[in-house]
């Protein structure tokens, strides 16, 4: 054991003295050489300095260690690098290989590094960059005996003063592993600081782990952190020797980044800087590729959790994105914020110089007002909803600016306030509106130019809206509807109107300047027709300013301010030119009176007050004259009215016809209670326009008085008068007095008629069940014919004789007279014409019961004729009647007034049940030899038999058969009774060997098959006439035989008009089955062409075309012409007047003349041509005189030449002439008249106009050089009656006879005449 003991003490003893002698006597000189020769060697040799305080051998564990190292450059190096200062270096040597012979380093660990690095002199070579030298470095690396080289605690500062960066790396750790033919590059460092100038300063961590070979570098992991936020690249950078040429490879770039934590940084980089907070994460994985610095492509897919950007929220989104080029590409973006959302699409980012970048946003619903809160623009008094597509584009740098071209956007809800106090006044409010066109956004403003849609308007408009400034916003639009504005400054607008101006105002209040030119425009319920103005708003006041207007014939000017914070107006007006048509039409939406009104007058106004009609103050001045009131016309009209709080006086209202004066007193009080009295006096009858269109044989004379009560709404109207002085058709007619009251929902009457053969008392409700109806009539002896007269049948009065006595009480509590409870009496019923008459031989009665009703003894009998109804306890929704009539049809004509003339006999039996409003009946009606006709028809049906069958709701017209226009009448067909003025009617009727002369003077023979076809009057009678053979003798301007010029009054009562309608309207279809003959005072020949003939048959129009045959003659001044060629088209549709076109020729003498007449036959142009070629007055004078005019006459001919053409064109115009001008209310006719003197037809002018409907005047003279002109005077007394006086003077006519050289004047002797006739007219049958 000791042996054992020895042995291995005795070598590790020997170790140990070996181990003493070195550390103690060896080992510190050694150490000394060594650190002499590094330093030396590496100041000679080396482009560094090496300099260590202490170096100390380890043979225990063989490695060599230096503290306190300096590394020094030198030479260009020094410009960079600063010198380096080491903790500590170790070399460690590989034991075994050091046993084996060999010198092998198994690890280099540096400590504690400083280094600082400034990297401008290395960015200033000239030199290109030139390759990486890889193989050097690994034919180095492989030779140095180094495995491993571990750097800790690193601390290495990079600057760069050009580029005011500087770099920090702090307590970093780098391993390098050299393999030979590869090295491995580790490193961490918790502490990396990068500061940039005029950025700030940023902090994190790297850790990174590289494989470096010959090819390439691979990047294993490079990570960079700060705070929560990390980037993760991975990749491969080959060829790795072209890295400083053109550096190629891939990467693989991941990571996440905090947006809290980069707004923290933010912040605290920049205190000051105003950035929207942000938050939330991103995550990104990103593929690079790149061929150079400038040549990188790469794709990334983003997504984001709880993104928040101010309050705009990004939520959760995948975002595909893509670079190349410098430009950052993004798929769509959606982003959510407190005042909407969008979706960008379409987006890049350029990361060159300005940091340019474009997108096109969708916008869904965005509140304005709610973004310029979260702007921190509270006072913009500006709101909208928007929504749209915005494509935009623009640059961050070295300012954000974003210009959007092209936008579509629809806005909803719009408003503009004065301010955004509650108590600010609204400017401006719309529904909706479109726009298109160009914003313009940056830090300081918006800009804005669009095309704008409201409603179906278009407008122009552009302004801005600066953040600090304000806003201003012009517009401009050649139509606005202010249906499509919601709201207007508060104001009740309609109609439209062409607008320019603008609104604008700061952070607290706005104004708006405006032009308008309105189109039926309506102001606060004002209907102000056209005007054109000028608006300003400053302050709560709108003014408009040079208001010029016109509705309709009314024009007036003046200006109106109104104060919308205190709802009051003022202003001043001045009309003109008033109508009180318009007048009425102005006020028609605040009050409508009852009745139409016009007149011509001037008026002037000035109000002030509330903005309310019924609080206003108003003085008005106007005067007319024309006046129409309903169709009852006056002289003139004083109305003169002032208001003071919105009570209303009557300060001069006077209405004058003639010798008629009606005034009005009183007035209307602010809360619309009316005390008017109304005084007529003196209104005749005759000159009443109501009454004479009813009938102009009623005179007499009506004074009344009238009381207006009540509300405006409800008015309570009382009127009294009296009709005295009546006569109708020389029968006089006892005095009638009267009282009404008219109610809004009653009418009451109070009459004592005729000299009291009528009495009653009368209250009709407007509505059922509101109010009871009670009617109360007694008549006595009452000649009731002469009131049927009144509507139609003036002619016939005289020859009916009537009496009435009756006794009538029904009350309705329901205020229906189907429900009425009462009775009717007739003591005694006579209707006489002639021999025939109807009388009832027992009072009749009709007795009701709520409707309930029961007839007794309702009887009329006559020579040979008899009249009965019976029914018991039948109500008119269940009719139970038996009416019975045989008798002769003339003693009913005057209920018929459409009819001219009616006999023959009737006889009617049926049976009557159903509804009132539709009964279905029984019986039969049959007719013999029935003489019936229609007024303004020329031909009378005679000897008309009719077979007629009630069945139930039908009438079957078995048969009918008569004689008319000298041929034979037949048909049959039905009538259906589907209620009141629905009785759908179709009876067919065949007419053959007819011999019509409709219009007057155009005779034509033939067949026709008919309709008869209707609901209710006027029915329609149309077919198709196939005439064989026609004569028209009517001239072409002719009227068609009725009243042409004159159209029905709208304004005329509706029993009025009713009365005069025509029972048949014609629609006939004209077949010409050989050409018509014409024979007038201008055609000679026959036409040929087809017709068609419409309108009533008193009154029928034409329409169609027709051309004259070859051989028709145009007549001329009695001479022929043969017509070459002629059409003749009817088109008008209200008169006949036709457009001609007629060309023909004649010789005169040596002369070919050819007359060209065209235009409507009431305006005929007449031209003349000849060959040889004459001045158009030769022309005239050849064919009136036979010879030219000759230079040496020239002044007789030219005279006579003019009269001649006047003597042509009434020759060819004047005879047909009859036109009204209407403008003057004058007749004009022109017609031949023959002078004696001369032996010759002259042409006559004669002018007449109707003074009043009694009263006509007439004037007349003959055209050329006479004298002589004749006056008439014509009086109606009654329809059979008319005195007329005459005054007619002739002579000092210079009358020249013979033609050429040989000339005659005589002057004949003046003479006068006066006469005075009485013209007696009636007509017989």
């Amino acid at each position: 054991m000791r042996r054992v003991f020895w042995i291995l003490i005795t070598p590790l003893a020997g170790i140990l003295v070996l181990w003493l002698i070195g550390s103690q006597f060896l080992g510190p000189k050694l150490e000394s050489w060594i650190l002499t020769k590094v330093q030396t060697y590496s100041e000679e040799s080396l482009p560094l300095t090496l300099r260590a305080e202490r170096l100390q051998l380890h043979l225990f564990k063989p490695s060599l260690s230096a503290e306190g190292v300096e590394v020094i450059p030198k030479g260009e190096l020094a410009q960079s690098l600063k010198p380096i200062r080491i903790g500590s270096v170790r070399i460690f040597l590989d034991f075994f290989t050091l046993l084996g012979g060999r010198v092998h380093l198994s690890a280099v660990v540096v400590d504690s590094p400083e280094l600082e690095l400034d990297i401008d002199p290395l960015l200033q070579s000239d030199q290109p960059a030139a390759e990486l030298p890889i193989d050097e470095i690994f034919a180095q690396t492989e030779k140095i005996p180094l495995q491993r080289l571990f750097l800790r605690n690193i601390q290495v500062k990079v600057l760069s003063k050009k580029y005011k960066t500087e770099s920090a790396l702090h307590s970093g750790d780098l391993l390098v592993t050299n393999m030979g033919k590869n090295l491995t590059l580790k490193a961490s460092v918790p502490s990396l600081q990068v500061e940039v100038d005029r950025i700030g300063s940023f902090e994190g961590s790297l850790d990174t782990h590289l494989y470096l070979t010959r090819q390439s570098l691979r990047i294993l992991q490079l990570g960079v952190r700060l705070d929560q936020s990390e980037l993760l690249a991975r990749g491969e950078i080959n060829p790795i020797s072209q890295v400083t040429i053109k550096p190629q490879g891939v990467l693989n770039v991941s990571g996440k980044l905090s947006l809290k934590d980069i707004y923290e940084e933010m912040k605290r980089l920049r205190p000051k800087l105003e950035a929207p907070a942000f938050a939330g994460q991103l995550d990104m994985e990103s593929d690079i590729r790149f061929k150079s610095l400038e040549d990188i492509q790469a794709k990334a897919e983003i997504k984001t959790q709880d993104v928040i950007v101010g309050q705009l929220q990004m939520g959760n989104a995948s975002i595909q994105g893509e670079y190349k080029d410098r430009i950052v590409s993004l798929s769509e973006i959606k982003l959510q914020h407190p005042s909407g959302e969008a979706t960008v699409t379409r987006s890049q980012i350029s990361l060159k110089d300005e940091y340019a970048f474009k997108a096109q946003a969708s916008v869904a619903q965005m509140d304005v007002q709610k973004l310029f809160h979260s702007l921190n623009l509270n006072n913009i008094p500006v709101g909208m909803s928007l929504s749209g597509t915005v494509p935009c584009e623009g640059h961050f740098y070295p300012e954000i600016e974003v210009t959007c071209d092209d936008v579509q956007i629809s806005a909803k809800n719009l408003w503009v306030k004065s301010g955004m106090d509650k108590k600010a006044t609204s400017i401006l409010e719309l529904d909706g509106m479109k726009a298109a066109g160009l914003v313009q956004i940056s830090t300081k403003s918006v800009r804005y130019s669009a095309e704008v849609g409201l409603g179906d308007n278009t407008g122009t408009s552009d302004g801005i809206i600066d953040f600090d400034k304000g806003f201003k916003i012009n517009y401009a639009t050649k139509k606005l509807d202010f249906k499509n504005v919601k709201n207007l400054a508060n104001l009740k607008l309609r109609g439209s109107a062409e607008i320019q101006g603008s609104t604008s105002g700061g952070t607290d209040a706005a104004i708006f300047d405006m032009s308008a030119n309105a189109r039926d425009f309506v102001f606060e319920d004002f209907t102000l027709g056209n005007l054109i103005a000028n608006l300003r708003y400053r302050g709560g006041t709108l003014n408009f300013e040079e208001i010029a207007g016109a509705l309709n014939k009314t024009q007036y000017v003046g200006d109106l301010s109104l104060d919308l914070n205190h709802d009051r107006l003022s202003g001043e007006f001045s009309v003109p030119s008033v109508d009180l048509a318009d007048v009425s039409t102005v006020f028609s939406q605040i009050f409508t009176l009852p009745f139409p009104v016009q007149g011509q007058g001037a008026a002037k106004a000035k109000i002030s007050g509330p903005l309310n009609f019924w609080k206003m103050d108003y003085k008005l001045e106007s005067a007319f004259k024309n006046v129409f009131i309903g169709p009852e016309s006056f002289d003139a009209l004083t109305f003169n009215v002032s208001a003071d709080d919105g009570n209303i006086k009557t300060d001069n209202v006077t209405l004058i016809k003639g010798d008629a004066v009606l005034g009005l007193r009183g007035g209307i009080s602010s809360d619309q209670m009316m005390n008017l009295y109304a005084d007529g006096k003196n209104f005749r009858l005759e000159q009443s326009d109501i009454i004479s269109k009813i009938n102009s044989s009623l005179i007499g004379n009506l004074n009344f008085s009238a009381e207006l009560k009540e509300s405006v709404k409800d008015p309570h109207i009382a009127i009294k008068g009296s009709i005295t002085d009546t006569s109708f058709n020389e029968q006089d007619i006892p005095n009638s007095n009267f009282i009404l009251q008219v109610r809004k929902d009653l009418l009451g009457a109070q009459v004592h008629l005729f000299g009291d053969r009528v009495q009653g008392e009368i209250e009709v409700p407007f509505e059922q069940n509101r109010r009871p109806l009670t009617i109360k009539v007694n008549t006595k002896e009452w000649n009731y014919s002469t009131l049927l007269g009144l509507f139609g049948g003036a002619s016939l009065v005289g020859e009916y004789d009537s009496a009435l006595t009756s006794q009538i009480d029904l009350r309705s509590e329901s205020g229906s007279i189907l429900k009425s409870t009462g009775h009717i009496n007739v003591d005694k019923f006579e209707l006489k014409r002639g021999n025939l008459s109807l009388t009832n031989p027992a009072p009749m009665k009709i007795n009701m019961k709520d409707g309930l009703t029961s007839i007794q003894d309702f009887r009329l009998v006559g020579p040979n004729a008899d009249f009965s109804i019976r029914g018991s306890n039948f109500t008119a929704e269940r009719l139970d009647m038996d009416l019975n009539l045989q008798s002769d049809m003339r003693l009913f004509q005057i209920f018929l007034p459409f009819l001219e003339d009616l006999g023959g006999g009737i006889n009617i039996s049926t049976k009557m049940s159903g509804a009132w409003n539709k009964p279905s009946i029984l019986g039969n009606l049959s007719s013999r030899n029935v003489f019936l006709k229609i007024k303004g028809l020329p031909h009378p049906i005679e000897r008309l038999n009719t077979e007629v069958v009630f069945s139930q709701s039908r009438i079957l017209v078995s048969s009918v058969r008569g004689v008319m226009a000298g041929g034979t009448l037949s048909g049959d067909g039905g009538i259906l009774i589907n209620g009141i003025r629905d009785l759908p009617t179709s009876i067919r009727l065949r007419l053959d060997g007819v011999t019509f002369n409709v219009p007057d003077k155009v005779r034509s023979s033939g067949n026709a098959d008919l309709l008869f076809a209707g609901r209710w009057f006027p029915f329609t009678l149309s077919g198709t006439y196939y005439i064989s053979n026609a004569l028209m003798e009517k001239e072409i301007t002719e009227g068609s035989g009725g009243v042409t010029g004159v159209r029905q009054s709208m304004y005329l009562p509706k029993f009025i008009r009713e009365s005069q309608f025509e029972p048949v309207i014609l629609d006939l279809q004209l077949i010409l089955e050989n050409n018509i003959a014409v024979k007038n005072s201008l055609l000679d020949g026959s036409v040929s062409g087809n017709l068609q003939v419409k309108g009533p048959p008193g009154n029928p129009v034409l329409l169609g075309r027709i051309t004259t045959d070859r051989n028709t003659k145009l007549i001329v001044k009695d001479r022929v012409f043969e017509i070459q060629s002629g059409v003749i088209d009817f088109n008008d549709p209200d008169e006949i007047n036709p457009n001609l076109y007629i060309t023909a020729i004649t010789r005169v003498n040596e002369y070919d003349v050819t007359v060209v007449a065209q235009g409507t036959a009431k305006n005929l142009t007449i031209r003349f041509s000849s060959i040889p070629p004459l001045p158009e007055n030769d022309i005239i004078s050849l064919i009136a005189l036979g010879v030219i005019t000759s230079s040496k006459d020239q002044n007789l001919q030219g005279g006579q030449s003019e009269k001649v053409g006047a003597e042509i064109g009434g020759a060819v115009l004047a005879a047909p002439i009859n036109k009204q001008l209407e403008a003057t209310g004058f007749n004009v006719a022109v017609t031949q008249q023959y002078d004696s003197y001369r032996s010759v037809s002259v042409p006559k002018i004669t002018l007449s106009r109707r003074l009043t409907d009694k009263v006509k005047i007439i004037g007349s003279r003959p055209v050329g050089d006479s004298q002589s002109y004749d006056v008439r005077m014509e009086y109606q007394i009654n329809s059979n009656y008319t005195a007329v006086g005459s005054f007619e003077s002739r002579g000092n006519d210079n009358t020249s006879t013979g033609l050429g050289q040989s000339t005659e004047t005589t002057t004949g002797a003046q003479e006068n005449i006066f006469g005075l006739d009485l013209e007696f007219k009636r007509e017989f049958k």
